[in-house]
Parts: C-alpha cells; structure tokens; sequence
C-alpha cells in the first residue's frame, strides 16, 4: 500500500450497544485504517460505546434503516477522498481478519469491488433452510446474468 493511499472501514450500526466495541477493537486488530460507525437513530449507547472504542462515530437523528445509515458511509468517504473502503457490520457476523485480504485484493487492481462472504471459503457457517434457498436462487442469477468476463472468487 502506498503511505499516501487512505483506507476507511465503515460500520453501520443499530441499537449494537453490546458488540460494537469488540467489533471496533476487532477491526483495530487488523487494519489501521479509519474506523467510521454510523449510528443509525439507536436508543441504547452504540454511538458512546463505538466512540469510546476508538471509531469516529456519525449519528442519524432517527432510525433510517440499513441503506441509508450505508449511504451515510460511502458519502462520508467520497466527501473525504478515501480511496478504498470495507463495510463492515455492526454485529460481529463480518470476521475482521480478512479486511487486508480484501483491500489487498482491490489495491492489486485484481478487481474493482471485492466482496466477502461467509458462505465461501474457510468456516463452517450454516444458514438456516429459507436463507439457503435464497442463496441458491442468488447464486444462480449472478452466473446466470452477469455480464461475461466479470470474475467471482473466493479469497
């Protein structure tokens, strides 16, 4: 990585009070990029306790929902000329180990959007039976239409 590039780590959180601190520290583990929770309206102490971990913390007056407490993120890393960025979330389901792999992959120029997923790779997460149909019928549709040439890997 060149010293110059900046990397940020988006978290968008809600009402995680009881794991956004250990996701922080998790996330300071393993990368020393910048760390932004975005607290999307919570009622209990995400916003203190992410802040208090060490996260620079942008906090919605209200709940907004998901895409946007993202939306929040990304507008927040274009405004500050970021030039890559992980989304994390909030709730200890994105392991923080693979965040070099995953800006070492784009900062490669091996692609331009790299994506994680548990489902791939390592581990031994088990989705439940309509998720697992879900997946599938995703699965499918991404081979089945996306345009050719486009590369899907694991990491």
């Amino acid at each position: 990585m060149n010293r110059l590039t900046k990397r940020c780590i988006i978290i968008p959180a809600f009402n995680e009070e009881n794991h956004i601190a250990s996701v922080v520290e998790g996330v300071k583990r393993y990368s020393d990029a910048h760390i932004v929770v975005i607290d999307d309206g919570s009622r209990d102490l995400t916003g203190a306790k992410a802040k208090e971990a060490g996260a620079f913390v942008i906090s919605h007056p209200f709940n907004m929902g998901y895409g946007v407490a993202l939306q929040t993120g990304y507008k927040y890393a274009v405004k500050r000329d970021y030039d890559f960025l992980v989304q994390m979330d909030g709730d200890r389901q994105h392991d923080p180990k693979y965040i070099e792999k995953l800006f070492r992959v784009v900062e490669s120029r091996e692609c331009d959007v790299a994506l994680g997923s548990r489902f791939l790779g390592e581990g031994n997460f088990k989705a439940g039976f309509m998720k697992s149909i879900g997946i599938k019928i995703f699965r499918f549709m991404i081979y089945e239409f996306l345009p050719r040439g486009m590369i899907v890997f694991s990491i």
